[in-house]
C-alpha cells in the first residue's frame, strides 16, 4: 500500500506499507436484533498458520478496572469458502455493545484488530431469517 500525503508518495522507499490479510472481518456478519445478538464473521486466508481466532470484549469490573475476555471463533468443520484463497469462521454472541475486537494466534503471534461495528451492532445488515 503507498500513500499520497501533501502531494508527496510516500511507500517507504518503494517497499510500501504492509497489511495484514490472515484474518479479515467478514462483510457476511449480521445482527439478529434480540439482545444485542450478532453473528460475526472472520475470513481466513488459507495456508496461514492460524493457531485460534477470537473476540476480545473490554469491559470493566466492579472496582472500575478494564478486563478483557476471549471468545473463540469456530473453525468451520469443513471449509466454507468464500473464494479459493479464504474461508469463514464464525461466532455467535449475545450481550450488551462492549468494545470489541476480532484477535488472532498467527504463527505464535497474537495479534488484535479495532473493528468500530462492534461497537454498535444496529449498524450491522439484519441476518437472513
Amino acid at each position: 500500500m503507498r500513500f499520497m500525503v501533501d502531494g508527496k508518495l510516500e511507500d517507504q522507499g518503494g517497499v510500501g506499507f504492509a497489511v495484514q490479510d490472515a484474518v479479515v472481518f467478514s462483510t457476511t456478519s449480521c445482527f439478529f436484533g434480540n439482545n444485542f445478538t450478532a453473528q460475526f464473521n472472520v475470513a481466513v486466508r488459507k495456508g496461514v498458520n492460524v493457531t485460534s481466532v477470537y473476540i476480545e470484549t473490554q469491559a470493566r469490573d466492579s472496582s472500575g478496572h478494564i478486563t478483557i475476555t476471549e471468545t473463540d471463533f469456530f473453525s468451520p468443520d469443513s471449509t466454507v469458502a468464500v473464494n479459493s484463497a479464504y474461508s469463514i469462521w464464525t461466532l455467535n454472541l449475545a450481550g450488551s455493545p462492549f468494545t470489541r475486537y476480532v484477535g488472532a494466534d498467527i504463527d505464535g503471534v497474537k495479534s488484535s484488530m479495532a473493528l468500530g461495528l462492534f461497537n454498535q451492532l444496529p449498524v450491522l445488515p439484519s441476518c437472513p431469517s
